[in-house]
């Protein structure tokens, strides 16, 4: 999976952030404005749809979605 931050919006470095699925949590790289990374996350079962979320170290959630598995994910 392919993160980025942003170019414009935070104008600062993102630090701390972490991604939660139902399974598993796993911290994300710090990333500057504009820049990306790629992540792997497991995935078990044969669940075709997964509860994302992107938290931020104060706990707050910043961003929950559904993703629909595929081949191609």
């Amino acid at each position: 999976m392919k993160i980025s931050a942003p170019a414009d919006f935070p104008a600062y470095r993102v630090r701390g952030y972490v991604l939660e699925t139902p399974h598993t949590r796993v911290s994300l790289p710090d990333l500057a404005p504009g820049e990306s990374s790629e992540i792997t996350l497991p995935v078990t079962g044969f669940q075709k749809d997964i509860l994302l979320k992107v938290v931020k170290p104060t706990g707050y959630v910043a961003l929950q979605q559904t993703m629909t598995l595929n081949e191609t994910n």
